[in-house]
């Protein structure tokens, strides 16, 4: 039997592929592992307009969430609550943990918008019906990885080289704008964001740049292709020493994000493929084929 391997542009949409494999039965509805293979831990916390708790599971409305609230960091604990996974192992090439640990995620609004993560028990309410627990550790390849059925595969390229140069969201803007931006100093950007937001000229054109570099851990740095190989066939290793194959695979290329470094993208995705299909018989599909 094949197992699904979908090819994404941007780590937020493992939340889609996730929700459509419950749907088609390649994982179970709920109480998952994640095999999460990240330069980065993508634990931040997700602050949304539809409540998870009434998410409509029609495709099309799946994607318009996807692309309109969640964040390339925020998704794994949306997919948490929504009950998909209740233990996650964080593979990294930094630093690992000696003991996996609870953790609980629940709802500040009690509707699925506003999350929270805590090890405490009693603050995300012992009887609280959206409480979610689940295990988390951070380990290394070549550590043992314990890992039972059923578990999904997510792997971001980054993981293997990290651009952790300053990334910015740009947006073209009136000189009007830009003018009213630099000489307001309660400007509603400025009292929200901080030092994250700039406003600047370019030959003539107006932009504000939000700095989101620093809203997520930084990876490990650019490495060459020598290292990139090396950390592929301890992956591989890895890949082999556990018990069993994931139900479903997620490949991450982080290009457009600039989170994989642009000229590195294409050589990763080639090698990763090979090591996976070395290991495990693969269907390649495309996010958007889904």
């Amino acid at each position: 039997m094949t197992i699904p391997c979908v090819l994404m542009e941007e780590h937020h949409e493992a939340f889609l592929v996730w929700e459509l494999a419950r749907q088609k039965g390649w994982l179970p509805a709920e109480g998952s592992c994640l095999v999460h293979v990240d330069a980065h831990s993508d634990l931040s916390l997700p602050v949304l307009r539809t409540s998870l708790g009434a998410l409509s599971l029609e495709p099309a409305a799946l994607r318009e969430f996807v692309y309109s609230e969640l964040t390339v960091a925020s998704f794994i604990l949306a997919s948490i609550y929504r009950g998909v996974f209740n233990r996650m192992l964080w593979i990294q090439n930094d630093t690992s943990d000696a003991h996996e640990k609870l953790l609980h995620v629940y709802s500040m609004d009690r509707q699925g918008r506003s999350l929270r993560i805590t090890t405490s028990i009693r603050q995300a309410g012992a009887f609280n019906p959206q409480r979610r627990h689940f295990g988390l550790r951070s380990v290394r390849c070549a550590q043992a990885i314990d890992v039972a059925d059923p578990w999904a595969l997510d792997i971001d390229l980054d993981y293997f080289s990290t651009n952790d140069q300053r990334q910015f969201a740009q947006v073209e803007v009136t000189q009007l704008e830009y003018e009213r931006f630099h000489s307001d100093r309660y400007h509603p950007l400025r009292t929200t964001m901080g030092a994250q937001v700039h406003a600047v000229e370019v030959a003539g054109r107006y932009f504000l740049q939000a700095d989101y570099s620093d809203a997520w851990e930084p990876g490990h740095g650019r490495v060459d292709e020598a290292t990139i190989k090396a950390r592929m066939g301890e992956f591989g290793q890895a890949l082999r020493r556990l018990t069993g194959p994931p139900r479903v695979i997620t490949i991450c290329r982080s290009a457009i994000s600039g989170y994989t470094p642009a000229d590195q993208v294409e050589l990763i995705q080639s090698l990763l493929f090979d090591e996976l299909a070395g290991v495990y018989p693969l269907e390649r599909i495309a996010c958007d084929a889904l």
